[in-house]
């Protein structure tokens, strides 16, 4: 007699990359769903996110694959984020030079070195966390002007 118990989501390697994991916890989710098991919030979260990338038509030759423009949404969110909560007596020229040093100065130095491989940093609300978030989605550092240009259409 079949079990109706779901397999335990299988235990990664820190190493693993994000799209490792999101392949995995996408059928776990699967799994769960074809059996009508009740998802938590965050399941229900995945799941929605999930379907909302299949609406993103692939790209063809010579255009960014789906996970570098995610990357990338999520690299100028997280600038956002720091302009609003780090630099929001500035303007967004002066905020662009101050972000686009500090992500500069975070890539460059010690702790980019020691963070880039961790799952998540000792304090993500900080503004070393900020950083870390930042290259974590999309490991470039951006020109001022184009960090303004992100900036003027929050």
């Amino acid at each position: 007699m079949a079990s109706d118990a779901l397999p335990a989501l299988p235990v990664l390697a820190p190493s693993a990359s994000l799209a490792e994991r999101s392949l995995i916890d996408a059928d776990h989710l699967a799994k769960q769903i074809e059996v009508g098991a009740e998802l938590t919030a965050r399941e229900r979260e995945a799941v929605a996110a999930a379907l909302r990338t299949l609406m993103v038509p692939p790209a063809r030759p010579g255009q960014r694959s789906l996970a570098t423009r995610l990357g990338q949404a999520e690299h100028q969110h997280v600038i956002r984020v720091m302009a609003r909560r780090f630099y929001p007596q500035l303007s967004a020229s002066a905020a662009a030079t101050c972000i686009a040093r500090r992500l500069a100065l975070y890539r460059g130095g010690a702790d980019w070195a020691r963070d880039r491989g961790a799952d998540q940093v000792a304090d993500p609300e900080s503004l070393r966390g900020c950083c870390w978030r930042a290259l974590k989605a999309y490991d470039r550092i951006l020109s001022v002007d184009r960090i303004r240009k992100i900036l003027g259409n929050s």
